[in-house]
């Protein structure tokens, strides 16, 4: 059977509150193959800071000497099972201190605050967190970034995440290519609806398409820059998996993007039941050429919606996967599955595991036998 079993990994979050030990490493591998899974998803670079000794960008101080993402590829090889390297692709930022607090001025904003998303609200301009897509110095800076790990590491797979905007974003690039676009300013009530039902601060047919083009571009670039480094390396993309008008909030055309990938990764949160899940993955799975692998939050409540944090949804949700013939799925995240939540050796958990009956439902039911991984086959 070949069926992509994958764990995404935030042990950057251990090491942000000072409660990360190489050999956490070991275990999460030890325990992820014998669960049967067969691949790690490691974020490598959030939202602003690099956790491995880059040349590009900041660096957290304990990955200056201790790699980070060459111990988990290493170890991840060693137990047969996929690596696959990730991060939010235009989330910037840093973070203050081991308390876990984002700074909206760290990363790279700290010397270009120029290359952040501006959103209008209240009657003026406001910075964002993300990197606006339009900024070509910006992406440059990303480029390098993606050409370090994918000339320098054995990956298996390389995912863009967050390779979208977070909001309407009115900066001078903006401004100055969509008029170069379409010939008319930029603004933030549109006519472009005659429909009095639509609010006049929705973005416009042509606004969408103006953003959509520049994601894609930004995303066109990087796959670009990944296949000329090492053309073994496939490419993803997490998506957000809403309905098609929710692209009006991040400018996100999932099946755009997907035309140049190897495979898909819809994030499917907790907004969606398994009734909704039965019709809808079977159509997202017919709407995209390349593997769709839908992957779900293991996050107890609050962050869960009422209900839906228990075992029989996530079962539920493999479930409908495999009857929609998709190609595997992925599991956000490992930390909190295995009840390894960073922050605990501390009093500082940020974010707590469900109940051990999810695991042990899912290990029961849906990771019985091994499964072959999809690009990584017999070591090589």
């Amino acid at each position: 059977m070949r069926e992509m079993r994958a764990l995404c990994s935030h042990q950057f979050e251990a090491i942000l509150l000072g409660d990360f030990r190489p050999e956490n490493v070991d275990t999460m591998v030890e325990e992820a193959a014998a669960a049967n899974f067969n691949a790690i998803q490691l974020c490598v670079r959030a939202p602003g800071i690099l956790y491995y000794p880059s040349a590009h960008g900041p660096v957290h101080p304990y990955c200056r000497d201790y790699d980070l993402l060459q111990e988990t590829i290493t170890r991840a090889h060693a137990a047969d099972m996929e690596f696959h390297s990730y991060f939010p692709i235009f989330l910037e930022g840093g973070w203050l201190g081991p308390e876990y607090k984002f700074d909206v001025d760290g990363g790279m904003f700290a010397e270009h605050p120029d290359w952040r998303v501006m959103a209008w609200e209240e009657g003026e301009l406001v910075p964002t967190c993300f990197a606006c897509a339009s900024n070509e110095e910006y992406v440059d800076y990303i480029d390098r970034v993606v050409d370090e790990q994918c000339s320098r590491y054995d990956l298996d797979l390389f995912i863009l995440d967050f390779i979208r905007f977070n909001k309407r974003c009115f900066c001078e690039r903006c401004k100055a290519g969509y008029k170069a676009m379409f010939g008319e300013e930029l603004r933030y009530e549109t006519d472009q609806y005659v429909d009095t039902y639509v609010p006049a601060d929705m973005p416009g047919e042509l606004e969408y398409e103006y953003r959509c083009q520049v994601v894609q571009r930004a995303a066109d670039r990087l796959i670009a820059t990944i296949r000329r480094c090492n053309a073994g390396i496939k490419i993803g993309a997490y998506t957000f998996a809403g309905p098609r008008t929710a692209s009006y909030m991040v400018f996100q055309d999932r099946a755009r993007v997907a035309a140049k990938l190897d495979v898909l990764f819809p994030m499917y949160y907790d907004t969606f039941s398994i009734a909704n899940l039965r019709g809808l993955l079977p159509l997202h799975r017919r709407a995209v050429d390349c593997p769709l692998i839908p992957g779900l939050i293991t996050m107890p409540e609050p962050s869960i919606c009422k209900g839906r944090g228990d075992a029989d949804y996530f079962c539920g949700f493999l479930d409908q996967v495999r009857r929609a013939g998709c190609e595997g799925f992925f599991i956000f995240n490992y930390e909190v599955l295995f009840d390894r939540p960073p922050g605990r050796s501390l009093d500082k958990i940020i974010r707590k595991p469900p109940s051990p009956k999810v695991l042990t439902a899912i290990r029961e039911r849906f990771l019985q036998e091994p499964a072959q991984p999809l690009f990584r086959q017999n070591g090589s």
